[in-house]
């Protein structure tokens, strides 16, 4: 075999292992840790050596856990990503404690793939800022991970500077005692999380016995975006099942993708995009045939394996909504007929007249062409809040292409929100690296913030991509603009 032979056999060897996803543009980094791992277990470091060991059908357990450290991804910090924890804090928590006040009083979270333990930390400072009564509470916060080196660190509760880069010095002050350049986590927030290892693709759950059932909210944040689309599908699948009815997902921002979480209600709050286990009117978990299902409509058609290695946010899921029983049923055959009309008026610049006309067509809240016209009409006449509620209403309805996610991030740039456009645009670069607006406006954001070295290396990026385009070709979402011209404009930015 060769050296690409190899590595595809390394790289299908790990997918099996721990469900970890390396395409071919990432067998690069693959090697890198791989070979770290050998050198650290004192093996053979040449590719066909690292074959033969990894195609071993019981690979020792002290062997597992060191391959486990060099791949898994442990950086993570306190308080990230505040549009979840603003749910959480905002909407999640006081929800269940208005419900519960009265009776049983629990609150079951998980943390999967808590790398050393900041996320579920987090999760219980914020607890015992928000619960006045949390002593006459029963929580659980359940913590896992693959890795056991993250795992050993997170019990500890000992921390560098680094990881508290989105924490005030009050909660600092207040839930952790300095150690010379350290902070170490007070007792009674330690004692709130149990940590456990536990693979998320491997391991069975939802089970009584590992904790990992009947939960009230889900964290899992920048861990699926490493696994393949199948093992995705069957993880989203086991969430579901681990969920109370009406418990939530929580993903990060840039995961969202509506055939993965299809068992899932998408909900829109809080500036960001959510999964919540919502009852259904009929078991969607089993298809006719008794296959698993991954959709939650009757009238949607499954995908085959081939579509799902292929999978992108243009699924066709649809977001469950309970309508009240007067409500008129939605005219499908509108729904197919295109916006010629709206779509005229918008080519001739006519905005208001566009919004007039969108705005008294009776399937405006269900046909997804009116609405991203009228959201585009709204933007082009400075109505940037009008165009900002109409784009989360089509957020809600309609997958979220990549189209629409540059859309929203262009909104949201016009009103200088520089955080939540950066992680829209993140999340399209996500899921197409090759989108130079979104790379563009990104680059732009980093330097807004601050972050020179981050806008840097995505100017770097971007030049890169540029590489396979021709001068003269047009760059699509930047008004006309060669890919000559762009390569230009970049590198005089970049002095």
């Amino acid at each position: 075999m060769g050296r690409a032979s190899h590595l595809a056999f390394i790289s299908e060897k790990i997918g099996e292992l721990f469900g970890l996803h390396y395409p071919e543009d990432q067998w690069h980094n693959l090697e890198r840790c791989i070979l770290n791992a050998v050198v650290e277990l004192k093996h053979d470091q040449g590719l066909p050596a690292i074959c033969e060991w990894l195609a071993q059908p019981d690979i020792p357990d002290e062997e597992i856990k060191v391959l486990t450290k060099h791949l898994t991804i442990g950086e993570t910090y306190f308080f990230r990503e505040k549009v979840a924890l603003d749910l959480f804090r905002k909407k999640i928590i006081p929800e269940i404690m208005s419900q519960r006040s009265g009776g049983n009083k629990y609150i079951r979270i998980w943390s999967a793939g808590c790398s050393s333990g900041e996320e579920p930390y987090s999760i219980a400072m914020l607890l015992k800022e928000i619960v006045p009564d949390i002593e006459n509470w029963d929580i659980t916060i359940l913590a896992t991970d693959l890795n056991d080196a993250a795992i050993q660190k997170a019990t500890t509760g000992i921390y560098t500077p680094w990881s508290f880069r989105e924490t005030s010095i009050k909660l600092q002050d207040k839930y952790f005692v300095k150690e010379g350049k350290l902070l170490r986590i007070v007792p009674e927030i330690k004692q709130m999380v149990t940590f456990s290892r536990l693979n998320l693709v491997s391991d069975h759950y939802p089970l009584a016995s590992n904790k990992t059932n009947d939960m009230d909210v889900i964290f899992c944040r920048n861990v699926l975006m490493y696994f393949a689309p199948k093992t995705i599908c069957e993880i989203s699948q086991r969430f579901h099942m681990a969920l109370k009815n009406n418990g939530w997902l929580i993903t990060s921002q840039v995961e969202l993708n509506d055939t993965y979480f299809s068992l899932f209600s998408r909900v829109f709050s809080h500036n960001g995009i959510f999964y919540q286990k919502t009852e259904l009117k009929e078991d969607f978990t089993k298809s006719k045939k008794g296959q698993v299902s991954f959709f939650t409509g009757s009238k949607v058609k499954r995908s085959n394996q081939q579509d799902i290695s292929k999978l992108k946010t243009n699924s066709p899921f649809k977001h469950v909504v309970k309508e009240p029983e007067t409500s008129k049923p939605v005219d499908t055959e509108s729904e197919k007929q295109n916006p010629i009309q709206a779509t005229l008026l918008f080519a001739a610049s006519k905005y208001p007249e566009c919004v007039e006309y969108c705005l008294q067509k009776p399937e405006i809240n269900s046909d997804t062409n009116l609405m991203l016209i009228l959201v585009k009409s709204y933007a082009n006449m400075g109505k940037l809040d009008e165009a900002r509620t109409w784009m989360e209403h089509l957020l809600l309805i309609n997958s979220i292409t990549a189209e629409i996610r540059y859309l929203y991030a262009t909104i949201l740039i016009e009103q200088k929100e520089w955080e939540l456009a950066g992680k829209i645009l993140f999340c399209i670069l996500y899921l197409e690296p090759n989108h130079l607006a979104a790379q563009l406006s990104l680059s732009d954001i980093y330097k807004r913030l601050g972050k020179n070295h981050q806008a840097l290396k995505q100017s770097l990026n971007l030049i890169k991509c540029l590489d396979s385009w021709d001068d003269d070709e047009i760059v699509p979402d930047l008004d006309g603009m060669t890919a000559g011209r762009l390569r230009q404009m970049v590198k005089m930015s970049m002095g």
